[in-house]
């Protein structure tokens, strides 16, 4: 699932505008005795070489309510390290977490769109626990108020969202597309 998503965003964005930056999740499952912190530093460490200036990021892992799971960012103390990493979006820039919970009232979500570039930096983030590439429970936090994919669409389409049937590209890549594009790419998947 995880694979999928950074493939769909760099065809439809195009290789020369995604930089894909895999971080080695080793607690979990590559290295014998890695720890939470080795994880953890992976991931810090790749967003270091991130260069300044981007205009969005996105997360593809396991997340939580208040963390993001596979990165091992689950304290006070990594969060505020996430924020100081990403604070070299652009103005207006978008996070995107393509991770369970984080996009839940009062969530991670919430919590980066109220601090990251003074509040100018929409975050978007899955309310419920599902497939992050088909989770139809998108929110977008833009400086802690949000607005809901769901009560955007007609009501024709949100039957059509809701029911997280759609080709993954579709939850993938509505965050890149206006409400009336993303109608329309509903539509032609009827």
């Amino acid at each position: 699932m995880f694979s999928r998503i950074p493939t769909h965003l760099t065809e439809y964005l195009g290789a020369g505008n995604v930089i894909r930056a895999p971080f080695e999740n080793v607690h979990d499952d590559l290295e014998e005795g890695g720890t939470e912190r080795d994880t953890r530093e992976n991931f810090f460490a790749q967003l270091a070489a991130m260069p300044a200036g981007l205009d969005f990021f996105a997360y593809c892992g396991h997340g939580t309510e208040n963390g993001l799971a596979s990165a091992c960012v689950d304290n006070d103390t990594a969060r505020a390290r996430l924020v100081t990493s990403l604070a070299s979006l652009q103005q207006g820039g978008t996070v995107i977490l393509y991770a369970c919970s984080t996009g839940a009232p009062g969530g991670l979500a919430q919590q980066l769109s109220r601090t990251l570039g003074g509040g100018n930096i929409s975050v978007w983030g899955h309310t419920q626990s599902r497939s992050a590439s088909t989770n139809p429970t998108k929110v977008r936090y833009l400086r802690g108020e949000a607005l809901s994919l769901q009560h955007e669409l007609s009501d024709a389409a949100r039957t059509r969202w809701n029911r997280g049937r759609l080709p993954d590209r579709i939850y993938i890549m509505a965050q890149f597309w206006t409400i009336a594009e993303l109608e329309t790419q509903i539509a032609a998947a009827a």
